[in-house]
C-alpha cells in the first residue's frame, strides 16, 4: 500500500472547478457546421474536446485552432477522426514548428459522410484550465487563391542588400489567406537547389518576407517562388525568374540597356 508522510495545510483557495463542457468523447461530440467556429476552453487538466461534422466528397476541409494567437497559454494538437471516432485522417501540432504552436491542418474529403475533430494540449494531460482558451475555425474551399508577385518581378537587376519580397494574395471564395511560403534559387541550375527563405503568417501588413542579399555573390539567373496558402489548404504558386544580383545602384543602368 502506499504511506503519505509528508504534507501540510493551508488557507489557500481551491483551484476554480471547471464547467463541465460535456464533448469529451466522439458520442458527446458538439456539433460544428462547416464556415463556422467556436470559442472554447481545456478544462480541467487533461480534457479533450470532440466536434463533429458532415462534409461531401470532394470537399476541401481546413481547421485551425487559435490559441497563442490570442494570447492563451495552450498549445493545440488537432486531429481529424472518421466517421468511427477512432481512425486518425490527419494530423497537425504546431503551423510553424517551436514557433506558431496554433494547429491547423487540411484534408481533401474522399466521401460524404460524419467526422470528428479531436482537440487537446500537446502537453496533455498536464495542461488545462479556465485560462486555456481556444477558438476552432472550420472551412470548406475548393478553389485556390489569386496572387501575383509585387516584388521582385522576372527579369529585374537586384541590389546585393536586404530586400523585401511582396506578394499580393486574394481568396475569392472567403475562406482568406493563412500563409505565404518563399523559397529562393541560385544562379547554379545545375548543381543548386530550392530553399526556403521564410514564411508569412501575419498578413495585416501584406504578404511580405525581408531577403538578405548581401552575403551572396553577384549572379545571374537567381529565382524566387511563393506558395500562397488559403485556410482549406489550396495553395497557388508564383515564381520572380531571371534575376540577377549586383552591388549597387551604379551596375544598374549598364545591365537594363
Amino acid at each position: 500500500g502506499w504511506f503519505i508522510d509528508d504534507f501540510s495545510i493551508d488557507q489557500d483557495a481551491a483551484p476554480p472547478e471547471c464547467t463541465p463542457d460535456g464533448n469529451d468523447t466522439p458520442l458527446s461530440a458538439t456539433k460544428l457546421a462547416v464556415g463556422g467556429q467556436v470559442q472554447a476552453v481545456l478544462c480541467p487538466a487533461g480534457d479533450v474536446d470532440y466536434y463533429q461534422f458532415t462534409a461531401k466528397q470532394g470537399d476541401r476541409i481546413g481547421a485551425a485552432a487559435l490559441a497563442q494567437e490570442l494570447g492563451s497559454p495552450l498549445d493545440t494538437t488537432l486531429t481529424l477522426l472518421d466517421g468511427d471516432g477512432l481512425a486518425a485522417l490527419a494530423y497537425n501540432d504546431d503551423r510553424v514548428l517551436y514557433e506558431q504552436t496554433d494547429s491547423l491542418l487540411a484534408y481533401r474529403i474522399r466521401r460524404d459522410g460524419t467526422y470528428y475533430l479531436k482537440l487537446r494540449a500537446w502537453d496533455h494531460p498536464m495542461a488545462g484550465g479556465d485560462e486555456y482558451t481556444y477558438t476552432l475555425r472550420l472551412v470548406n474551399d475548393r478553389t485556390p487563391p489569386a496572387a501575383a508577385f509585387e516584388y521582385p518581378r522576372t527579369g529585374l537587376v537586384l541590389p546585393r542588400t536586404p530586400i523585401t519580397l511582396r506578394v499580393d494574395a486574394g481568396d475569392g471564395s472567403g475562406t482568406g489567406i493563412s500563409h505565404v511560403e518563399f523559397l529562393w534559387h541560385s544562379g547554379d541550375w545545375l548543381d543548386g537547389e530550392w530553399q526556403e527563405a521564410g514564411q508569412d503568417w501575419d498578413g495585416s501588413d501584406g504578404w511580405s518576407l525581408v531577403f538578405d542579399a548581401s552575403e551572396l555573390s553577384r549572379q545571374m539567373g537567381v529565382a524566387f517562388y511563393a506558395r500562397v496558402y488559403d485556410w482549406a489548404g489550396n495553395w497557388t504558386g508564383l515564381g520572380a525568374w531571371n534575376l540577377s544580383l549586383y552591388e549597387g545602384a551604379a551596375y544598374l543602368p549598364l545591365l537594363h540597356r
